[in-house]
Formats: structure tokens, C-alpha cells, sequence
């Protein structure tokens, strides 16, 4: 009746069929598993007795369902679908990923598991280089909008010593080659060169300092300064504005040192000639008197 009664559902509760038969689950247990194999044809997990017919059609179903999948998906939304049997879910997942038969990655454990086929991440990686190799760089936000998580690690992981993560983007080792190249042309003929226009538009002034502290010509820090975090300015041009500002000061100097000694002679002839007239004044009151 134990046979029948599997075969017919293709699993049965160890505790269920022991208590329909007045039977202890250990011996029940006990004398099934010798039969296993044998009068049995299945086997039995976490309490559970399956037939090998039950478990091919559970893994017939679940490998049909993964193998259709083009985007990654949650386990539980698929077994609202197809229903799988959880006792056997995980062990014949495991089983096809091992054997190459399912082709893909399970990230979690059971049904808050979620599976990403190879067709995907391959289809995603391949998007990724074609935008990078294109562009120089690539947002997170854009590898975000692939479905890419945590898109900073990713990108670092992938595209490894080609370039180095910003705190907006990944950018590549031949941004940083061009920026270079029109920094040193810039210095060398003694002008301010502001690298943001050379850059993407969505790079803040944090990234644009970032590049700068990778270009060869400025790391070396004796011909340039960097100012407002994307300009550089040669140490040349800072030396000759130096000089400017210095002879226009001394200039100035000169020029109100001479208007001031200027002034104060006026006024100091002023005053004689008022001492002058003040005098006059007194010696004609005097002649008057005498008369």
C-alpha cells in the first residue's frame, strides 16, 4: 500500500503515511529506507519520500523554466507559476548549475533566491564594453539602467586596470591620455588651460580633480598648480603675473608718493602766501596809526 500510495501522488509526508497506517515514523523510516532502491523506486529527503518519477518531472520542470529565462528573475516569482517542490528545488538547481545543463548564477538560497541566466550577462557585459570602449567611460547611472548591481564594484571587477572609478563614473586610462596630452601642450606654451570641457558634462569638480591627480604632467608639481579643481595654471604664467602685479604696485607707489608730495607743496605754499598777505595786512594798519 506504501508503494501504491507513492506512486500514485509521487511524494508522500513520512508523518502523514505513519499516522494513516497507526505506525511510529522511526520505524516507518526504518524499513523504508532498506527498501529504498530496491521495492521503492525513489528516495527520501527531510521527511519526504519521492518517487524517481516525481523528482525527473520536478527537475524537468524546473530546468524548462530557467532555461526560458532572458533577464533575471525572482525564485517566488516563478514558482507562483510552476508550483516546484521546495524540498527539491534547491538540491536539483544545484545539480544542473553544477552540470552545465542550466547555464547562469543563483544569488540567495531557496525561494528568496534569484537566478541571472548567462544570456543576460553576457548580453550586459557586452553592452558595457561596447559604451566604454566607445566613450571612454561609463556612468553608473547608465549601468544602473542595465540592470547592473552595485555598479561601481562591477565595473571595477570587469574592467579591472583599464581605468579607475570615480565617484560618478568609470572612466578609462585614455581619458586621462587626452586630458594629459592638452595639459602639457597647454603648459608648455605658458597658458591656463581649464580641463572641465574636456571632460563629460555630468563630472563634477571632484572627478575633474581626480583625473588631474592621474596626469603624468602634474603629478610631477613643479611646473603647474591646479586651481578651482579644474584649471591648471603653469607656474610660468603665476612667476609673470608676479612680476606684473609687483612693478604695477611699485608704479603706483611712485606715481601717488608723487601726487601726495604734489599736494602737500601746494598746500604748504598756500599757507606762506596767506602768512604773506597777513603781514602786508598789519604793516599798512601800523603806517595809518603813525599818520
Amino acid at each position: 500500500p506504501v508503494v501504491r500510495n507513492c506512486v500514485e501522488a509521487g511524494s508522500l509526508r513520512l508523518v502523514e503515511l505513519a499516522s494513516r497506517f497507526n505506525l511510529s515514523t522511526q520505524f516507518l523510516t526504518t524499513g523504508l529506507t532498506s527498501r529504498v532502491g530496491s521495492i521503492v523506486q525513489g528516495r527520501m529527503e527531510s521527511g519526504i519520500l519521492y518517487t524517481n518519477t516525481y523528482i525527473e518531472r520536478q527537475e524537468a520542470c524546473i530546468r524548462g523554466a530557467f532555461s526560458g529565462l532572458t533577464r533575471p528573475m525572482a525564485v517566488a516569482d516563478l514558482q507562483a507559476v510552476f508550483d516546484f517542490d521546495e524540498s527539491l528545488f534547491e538540491p536539483a538547481v544545484t545539480a544542473l548549475l553544477k552540470s552545465g545543463r542550466l547555464k547562469g548564477t543563483m544569488a540567495g538560497k531557496g525561494m528568496r533566491a534569484t537566478f541571472t541566466p548567462a544570456i543576460f550577462s553576457d548580453s550586459q557585459l557586452k553592452a558595457v564594453n561596447t559604451f566604454y570602449k566607445q566613450n571612454g567611460y561609463i556612468e553608473f547611472s547608465t549601468a544602473d539602467k542595465m540592470l547592473i548591481n552595485n555598479p561601481k564594484g562591477f565595473l571595477t571587477k570587469e574592467l579591472g586596470s583599464t581605468g579607475f572609478a570615480l565617484r560618478s563614473a568609470f572612466a578609462s586610462n585614455s581619458l586621462v591620455d587626452n586630458v594629459d596630452a592638452q595639459v602639457e601642450e597647454a603648459v608648455s606654451t605658458g597658458t591656463i588651460i581649464d580641463v572641465a570641457p574636456l571632460l563629460p558634462p555630468f563630472m563634477d569638480a571632484h572627478d575633474h580633480a581626480a583625473i588631474l591627480q592621474k596626469c603624468a604632467s602634474i603629478a610631477k608639481g613643479k611646473t603647474t598648480r591646479v586651481m578651482a579643481q579644474s584649471l591648471v595654471v603653469p607656474v610660468s604664467w603665476i612667476k609673470k603675473c608676479s612680476e606684473y602685479i609687483g612693478t604695477a604696485a611699485k608704479n603706483d607707489a611712485d606715481r601717488l608718493s608723487k601726487e601726495l608730495a604734489t599736494e602737500v607743496r601746494a598746500e604748504r605754499g598756500g599757507d606762506e602766501d596767506d602768512d604773506e598777505d597777513e603781514d602786508d595786512g598789519k604793516k599798512k594798519k601800523g603806517s595809518k596809526r603813525d599818520q
